[in-house]
């Protein structure tokens, strides 16, 4: 436990504008999530 809570940063620019704090993300960020609707849900369950 002590060697992980040594690695841990604090993030303390992080923003709507800069997810993560500031400078050049190392990976993209992930798509945004969608809202299931159930009808919609339904409808492709009962077309397989």
């Amino acid at each position: 436990m002590k060697k992980l809570v040594i690695l841990l940063h604090i993030i303390d620019n992080n923003t709507p504008e800069s997810i993560g704090g500031g400078g050049v993300p190392r990976k993209p960020l992930a798509p945004k999530l969608i809202q299931v609707n159930e009808k919609t849900t339904a409808k492709k369950a009962s077309s397989l």
